[in-house]
């Protein structure tokens, strides 16, 4: 589920024993692989509307995982631009600015990412995947 993105909901997470958890509560990355752990589950039909957005600049790259598989990559990333950093009350405003940075964006190998009811992330993921 991809909760780092400009969206007009929020899903609400629950544990087996249906205790509700703060969406910030839940360790993601900025591109929606949630790492539950088996405890954590979500239920989108009892979303609620999102009422703030960021949208945020990075620099992104790739790292080595491991030798696993003949070895596999994951995607890094590091914000940049902090002026260029914004907030919004208004989905459609975010949603505009977002598109507005894409083409600079990607002629200087950066990555512009939304996100929902969330602040933007200083880097990316906050913990080096695991292979499986």
């Amino acid at each position: 589920m991809d909760l780092m993105y400009l969206s007009g909901t929020i899903p609400r997470f629950f544990s087996k024993n249906g205790m509700e958890y703060p969406k910030d509560s839940v360790e993601e990355d900025p591109f929606g692989e949630l790492f539950f752990g088996g405890e954590v589950r979500i239920h989108t039909e009892d979303s609620r509307e999102a009422k703030w957005w960021a949208v945020a600049v990075y620099d992104v790259d790739q790292a080595y995982g491991g030798p696993e598989e003949g070895g596999w990559w994951y995607d890094i990333g590091h914000l940049v631009c902090h002026a260029m950093v914004r907030f919004f009350t208004d989905l459609e405003e975010a949603k505009e600015y977002q598109k507005s940075l894409r083409e600079w964006a990607d002629a200087n190998d950066y990555r512009v990412v939304g996100f929902t009811e969330t602040m933007p992330v200083r880097h990316y993921p906050k913990t080096k995947p695991i292979y499986c």
